[in-house]
């Protein structure tokens, strides 16, 4: 049986409270880049998507983990998906580009 931390699973024999507070972790930490994904490319919500999606395929395809905390190999791909996105969006937008909300 699994609980539901942040909509990850938590399995029963992972330790619940160091289990949860790493999914709640690594889902705050994926939030907040997508958030600047967001804001960097000019709210344009089709990146942060489209990454979203690709890491939950491969996650799914390759059975990288049972929840949101992942294994080794899981993990080294997260964190290649994640530098890659910086670096991508570091090269291919402008940090002095004001980002104002958009008004409608």
């Amino acid at each position: 049986m699994a609980e539901w931390v942040g909509g990850h699973a938590v399995d029963d024999d992972a330790g619940h409270a160091l289990a949860a507070a790493g999914i709640f972790a690594v889902t705050f930490a994926g939030g907040m880049l997508f958030g600047w994904l967001f804001i960097r490319w000019n709210y344009n919500l089709w990146l942060p998507i489209v990454l979203h999606m690709l890491m939950n395929a491969y996650w799914s395809i390759f059975g990288m983990g049972t929840n949101a905390l992942g294994g080794t190999w899981g993990n080294v791909f997260r964190a290649a998906s994640v530098i890659l996105a910086v670096v991508v969006t570091l090269k291919l937008t402008r940090s002095d580009a004001p980002h104002p909300l958009p008004t409608e």
